[in-house]
C-alpha cells in the first residue's frame, strides 16, 4: 500500500508541476501578444545589450526587426531573448520610438 500511496504522490506532484508549466506558459502567449506590434528602434545596435547571446543579438542586427512580434520569429530569437529585449528597451526609452 505504501508503495501505491508513494506512486500517486509523485503523480500528483508531477500533475502539479505539469499545471505550473501550462499557466506559465500561458502568461507568456498573452504577454506576447500584448507586445507583438510594438514599435523596435530601426537603427539599434543590439550587440550593446549584453544579456543578449551573440547569436541573438547578430541576428536581429541583421534582420532589423521594426516590432517585437517580428523579432519573435526569427529562428534562433528565444521569448527569454525578448524578454531581455523589452526590459532593456524599456529601461533606454526606446520602445515605440523609430
Amino acid at each position: 500500500l505504501n508503495t501505491r500511496e508513494n506512486e500517486l504522490d509523485e503523480e500528483i506532484r508531477t500533475a502539479e508541476i505539469e499545471k505550473e508549466k501550462k499557466q506559465r506558459e500561458l502568461e507568456e502567449i498573452k504577454k506576447n501578444k500584448v507586445n507583438e506590434h510594438t514599435l523596435l528602434p530601426l537603427d539599434f545596435d543590439y550587440k550593446t545589450i549584453r544579456a543578449l547571446s551573440n547569436e541573438v543579438a547578430q541576428k536581429l542586427n541583421e534582420h532589423k526587426p521594426e516590432t517585437i512580434g517580428m523579432a519573435s520569429r526569427i529562428s534562433g530569437v528565444t521569448p527569454a531573448a525578448i524578454s531581455i529585449l523589452l526590459v532593456h528597451l524599456k529601461k533606454m526609452n526606446l520602445l515605440g520610438k523609430n
